[in-house]
């Protein structure tokens, strides 16, 4: 439709952090960099890595070969048994600590449905789901993220960010969550774990009292990852959660994730397999 429409003579801005899109689209290229132009180009002379360095400034860090390794010996921390909902077959997934799975499948919103199942975000009607031996209920997002789930919706606006509330306010909305296993904590020491969670993610925590409001689409992304780690959980839950985010911040979130796991975390992920480059432990077709 784009190329049908340029044929006629419209002149059409796209704005996207898709390299790849950007390389089949465009017949221009202009590259910003903390909002000042550095460079002008075309797709004939350009590819993903020499677009990748105009952006962030430095060389991209060299792909993965194969699969994302999960170090050895993990333990079970995540069953999902015949989880089951309108639209959704009945389901097992095993997950299990050290683990990047992602969800995919011909129908995305079947991989949506049973993450939101697993998450307590969304009523099953037949099945279970336990993690570290604790049952959850279905559709109880608070009992599934007192038994150790953090979830990340796809609609950060709708779902996720309370963008009246401070960075600092949205990120200790899952210490609260950490609280009921760890104990209460002091003003300070809230504040002080929001700032240092804020800084995992890549958002400088001097930006702390500004309202979420005010961050960029991609930063808003991140501040809701940094909520889901507030949580201390055991599993990650994530709904596309490199929407938004540029090539410098996907390459941060996928170092931050694979640092998750590594301490015993395990991640289930809905996706496109192609968006990760690999970067995940296995493939679940739902």
């Amino acid at each position: 439709m784009l190329r049908q429409l340029a044929a006629k003579g419209v002149a059409i801005l796209v704005v996207s952090h898709d390299l790849r899109e950007v390389l089949t689209l465009a017949d221009q290229i202009v590259v910003l960099r903390e909002g000042a132009v550095v460079a002008r180009t075309v797709p004939r002379r350009s590819n993903l890595d020499r677009l990748q360095m105009l952006i962030t400034a430095r060389e991209p860090r060299s792909p993965r070969n194969g699969p994302f390794r999960s170090p050895t010996g993990g333990r079970r921390v995540l069953v999902a048994s015949g989880v089951s909902t309108n639209g959704l077959p009945p389901t097992d997934v095993e997950v299990d600590s050290h683990e990047i799975v992602l969800l995919s499948g011909l129908e995305r919103s079947r991989a949506t449905c049973f993450a939101r199942c697993v998450a307590g975000a969304m009523s099953f009607t037949a099945g279970m789901v336990v993690v570290n031996g604790r049952k959850v209920s279905s559709g109880d997002r608070g009992g599934a993220a007192k038994a150790g789930i953090a979830f990340l919706p796809g609609d950060r606006g709708r779902e996720g960010l309370i963008p009246q509330l401070t960075l600092e306010e949205n990120v200790s909305l899952g210490l609260l969550g950490a609280a009921a296993q760890r104990g209460r904590r002091s003003s300070r020491q809230r504040r002080s774990l929001a700032r240092r969670y804020l800084s995992l993610v890549g958002i400088d925590p001097a930006l702390c009292s500004l309202r979420a409001a005010e961050l960029s689409g991609g930063n808003q992304q991140k501040l809701l990852l940094a909520r889901c780690f507030a949580s201390e959980p055991d599993v990650l839950v994530l709904e596309q959660p490199a929407a938004g985010l540029d090539v410098e911040a996907r390459t941060q979130l996928e170092s931050v994730l694979e640092r998750f796991v590594a301490s015993g975390g395990c991640v289930l992920l809905v996706d496109a397999p192609e968006r990760w480059h690999g970067r995940y432990t296995r493939v679940v077709r739902v």
